[in-house]
């Protein structure tokens, strides 16, 4: 291996090894780009790896090139790039040492990138570390682990794999697969493929009927079938068409359409594209998935169509300054996005600039068309075949949320600001995201991860003020109309003391929420008791209603008689088991707790909740002391539990849990 300064002469002579035209090379926009990056992640020096193999080269030379009658060269060229410019004796120094050489590479190593032996298209597979200047707002969540092998020992680092498109075997469609299928097979959802491969999924034949080598590019329905032949699934976002016969209802008089209105018509198909707004809803709801989002936009006026995997964000720092300038979602937050594009580089930013006409400005606006605004024409958006909600369905349900919500708030004359943020990921993921929150209390924890989840979940963040107060989990496994709500996490130090203020205040409006739920997008009760999933019950509120349709006698009378049936269940089931209403009126009936007529005739939260709760509330000062043995006081103290809870709230004994806003303001 030989060490050699890093310039931008070493690094080109190095880029035109197997290639005589350096001005060739230079030329190139990948050049450009690939200098000015490592530049930016202050290299100092490269190290030359000759005679290299490379898998995915090699797989292309025995389908394509083997069979050309030029004699190509199989093997390639790595280049390796450092931060640091120590002297090749240095390196070999740390080379002997395992504590010399962890260090050095993990202070200095960039990544590596392969110089294919074939004309022009000279940059082959390539990994590069990500920007060094990280931070909490910026996301690279399409990355991955890397082993990379040299001097005999092995150096893992995180990246995305990242290659030109070689024009015969791959056009840009394909090598976004490529890089979409990099991550997707390091999460055991599909087979790594070649990018011969990738394009033989694609068709035996392109939609025009000719071959499909070499290859001149693959069209959005060709993606879709790769992936799916790959082993995912696909959510395929298209800008939306343009309405001519509104338009032409517009125009007063239909016989005088003037040549600016009828240009105006023949280019409206060349404005189409999806909205900045919901190219941010999307990408932010799927990136926790992990797999890179495949685009196709144009990049500007009368240029071809293109395709780039995005793979990371960035979002404007949430704190309590910047909290009220959101509206609603927190997707709003995201400002630039990063994408591997075959026809630049690594990471290319793409940044929301509402200045331009379509509110995009990428590299190629940038460089080759600073007026000119790129137009994102679809998004690709591959996903585990399990994941059958999408984010269109979650959306609905936050809006018939927030309804609820701002109900209350609203009664309470508070100011409250509440926002939202959503996003699809796996549970064991996020299991263990929710172990390292700060602001969450070891019991939250702890019950959340007992809970038994499906493997792909949808999760709800919801922010009052700058503060996340609760997480709604929901099955992203199950059909759209059956999406069960299937955990909630409550933040900070007072949580019970918040969700029984809720709760309370759930009862006080009921019938008002009710009411707002009417043009509900989704099943208003499924919606009503998402929110009251997994909280604490305030025992002196719901036990007023109990007794005012009398049946704490007979409550108390069946729980007697039922007693060891009851302790037997409690002791089998988990006792913060979420249950459905069907499940709590079949074990209750069982228990004889309620008789039929009740359990069929009563409205579900303050009856069967309220009664299911008074046997948990008991059964943790008796359990494991049958009756018999009770004392006089502990019998008296039980009859009496549910009037003895009312008179003190009567009395006002009891604290008055309103609801304020700094009771549900929680410690970051």
């Amino acid at each position: 291996m030989l060490r050699h300064d890093f310039t931008r002469d070493t690094f080109l002579k190095a880029c035109s090894s197997f290639w005589p035209y350096d001005e060739e090379i230079e030329d190139k926009k990948q050049f450009d780009y690939l200098y000015d990056y490592l530049v930016h992640q202050q290299c100092k020096s490269i190290l030359i790896e000759h005679n290299y193999v490379s898998k995915d080269f090699l797989d292309n030379y025995q389908f394509y090139y083997a069979s050309s009658y030029k004699n190509y060269n199989k093997r390639c060229i790595r280049l390796h790039f450092f931060a640091h410019s120590e002297s090749e004796a240095s390196i070999q120094e740390c080379v002997l040492d395992d504590i010399k050489f962890s260090k050095y590479f993990e202070d200095a190593y960039l990544g590596f990138i392969v110089i294919r032996p074939i004309p022009n298209k000279v940059f082959g597979f390539c990994i590069l570390k990500t920007y060094r200047e990280l931070s909490v707002e910026k996301s690279f969540w399409g990355i991955r682990p890397y082993n990379v092998n040299i001097f005999g020992r092995c150096y893992s680092f995180d990246a995305l794999a990242f290659q030109e498109q070689d024009g015969t075997l791959s056009a840009c469609a394909t090598t976004a697969i490529w890089v979409a299928l990099s991550k997707a097979n390091h999460l055991n959802y599909t087979l790594l493929k070649t990018p011969n491969q990738i394009t033989k999924d694609a068709g035996i034949t392109s939609n025009s009927g000719s071959r499909l080598f070499p290859n001149k590019g693959l069209t959005i329905s060709q993606v879709c079938t790769s992936l799916v032949r790959a082993g995912l699934e696909t959510e395929v976002i298209l800008a939306k068409k343009v309405n001519r016969i509104k338009i032409l209802s517009e125009y007063t008089d239909k016989e005088l359409i003037t040549i600016e209105q009828a240009k105006r018509l023949v280019d409206l198909d060349s404005s189409m594209h999806i909205e900045s707004m919901h190219i941010k809803r999307v990408i932010n709801a799927y990136s926790r998935l992990g797999i890179p989002i495949i685009c196709t936009f144009q990049p500007y006026k009368d240029k071809a169509l293109h395709a780039i995997a995005i793979n990371g964000f960035k979002k404007v720092k949430f704190d309590s300054a910047t909290s009220k300038s959101i509206k609603k979602f927190h997707f709003e937050r995201i400002e630039t996005l990063y994408a591997h594009d075959d026809q630049w580089g690594p990471y290319t930013k793409i940044e929301f600039d509402n200045t331009k006409e379509y509110g995009i400005d990428t590299i190629w606006t940038e460089k080759l068309a600073p007026a000119g605004s790129s137009r994102f024409i679809s998004l690709i958006i591959p996903v585990y075949k399990k994941v059958r909600i999408n984010y269109n369905d979650t959306e609905k349900i936050i809006n018939d949320l927030n309804t609820i919500y701002a109900t209350i708030f609203k009664n309470l004359k508070s100011s409250i600001h509440i926002t939202y943020d959503y996003f699809v990921i796996n549970s064991n993921e996020y299991k263990a995201q929710v172990n390292n929150f700060l602001n969450l209390s070891d019991i939250e924890k702890v019950k959340f991860s007992l809970t038994s989840l499906p493997r792909f979940i949808w999760v709800v963040k919801i922010y009052i003020n700058a503060n996340l107060a609760w997480d709604l989990v929901l099955d992203a496994t199950d059909v759209r109309s059956n999406m069960l709500g299937v955990a909630k996490i409550t933040y900070g130090k007072n949580s019970r003391l918040v969700n029984q203020q809720i709760n309370r205040l759930l009862y006080k409006f009921e019938e008002q929420i009710r009411a707002d739920l009417t043009h509900a997008s989704v099943n208003k009760d499924y919606i009503y008791k998402l929110i009251m999933s997994n909280m604490e019950y305030n025992y002196s509120e719901i036990t007023q209603i109990i007794l005012t349709k009398n049946f704490d006698t007979e409550v108390v009378n069946a729980y007697q008689n039922k007693q060891n049936l009851v302790i037997a269940y409690l002791e089998k089931k988990d006792l913060d088991d979420q249950l459905s209403d069907n499940d709590i009126v079949s074990h209750l009936e069982s228990f004889g707790l309620i008789s039929e007529s009740i359990s069929h005739g009563a409205v579900w939260i303050p009856i069967l909740w309220a009664t299911y709760s008074a046997c948990r509330h008991f059964y943790k000062n008796l359990k494991g002391k049958p009756m018999s043995n009770w004392s006089s006081e502990e019998k008296t103290r039980f009859i009496n539990f549910l009037k003895t809870e009312l008179k003190e709230t009567s009395e006002g004994k009891n604290t008055d849990l309103s609801l304020s806003e700094d009771d549900i303001q929680n410690d970051k």
